[in-house]
């Protein structure tokens, strides 16, 4: 089963359209970094695209994230419902396997397109600047500090090992990517419309934008997914706890839309 869902990943357009077009925003800001008058003295760790940029570029591809995990696989189920496929699998009483299948592949393919435009950009960035450890006089400029209310997750972890904590984010990143292609799919469940599977992460994210409240505290950018995906991408401080618990809450919803979707199809 996976032997196929691979076949037809490979086979969609919209897979290379989601990483070409993620891997052109996160690499537009290397005419950025070109232009930095003494990039010799400019860390590769305070000015990759989750860093402190000072662009535009990571809030737009942060803002474009869920629909970027969503195009490649998760109308998977649509398209095998055109082409048949999918009735002969139900007919062979295998569509619950095939279910299981196709969330964990969409699963791993919104991880893995949502972090290679991220890693594209840290690995064109560390031709041009040299991998200098962040300083917490120099850099901190008050955001990253050693306390609760810095800006980012173990932010010792920062300073002492700052490749370290750059890889801490991407695979939060991939985390995130799946959960939001994951919910993709459980909701396309539930519609025949591609564009409401491709789009539901990213409406229900602006939604949840929208009615939780971004107080002068951790809770608005510990619960968010693609605010806390952000290396440095938090208002008032962060919490690694409320980033579990959020995570396990969408997650936990995500897989009771999905199971209950997926008896939808049991024969």
């Amino acid at each position: 089963m996976y032997k196929y869902l691979f076949s037809r990943l490979v086979r969609r357009p919209g897979f290379y359209f989601a990483i070409l077009l993620g891997s052109l925003i996160t690499l537009a800001q290397v005419p950025e970094i070109l232009n930095i008058g003494n990039r010799l003295q400019t860390s590769l760790y305070t000015h990759w695209i989750e860093s402190f940029t000072g662009s535009p570029l990571p809030q737009i591809y942060w803002m474009v994230f869920p629909l970027l995990v969503a195009i490649p696989f998760a109308s998977i189920l649509r398209s095998d419902q055109k082409n048949n496929y999918f009735y002969l699998i139900q007919v062979q009483g295998h569509s619950k396997k095939y279910m299981n299948r196709a969330f964990i592949m969409n699963f791993l393919v919104g991880g893995t397109v949502g972090t290679i435009p991220l890693m594209l950009n840290f690995y064109i960035l560390a031709t041009i600047l040299p991998a200098i450890k962040p300083n917490l006089v120099l850099d901190g400029d008050g955001n990253i500090t050693i306390n609760k209310m810095s800006l980012t997750i173990f932010p010792d972890l920062y300073y002492s090992h700052p490749l370290i904590h750059v890889f801490l984010f991407l695979f939060i990143a991939f985390l995130v990517g799946g959960l939001l292609a994951a919910l993709a799919f459980s909701i396309g469940m539930w519609t025949r419309s591609v564009f409401v599977t491709v789009s539901s992460s990213f409406i229900l994210i602006y939604m949840a934008r929208f009615f939780i409240p971004l107080s002068d505290d951790i809770w608005g950018s510990s619960v968010i997914p693609t605010t806390y995906a952000n290396q440095t991408g938090m208002i008032h401080g962060i919490s690694f706890p409320l980033i579990v618990f959020s995570y396990a809450i969408f997650m936990t919803l995500t897989l009771l839309i999905f199971m209950r979707g997926r008896r939808r199809y049991a024969i």
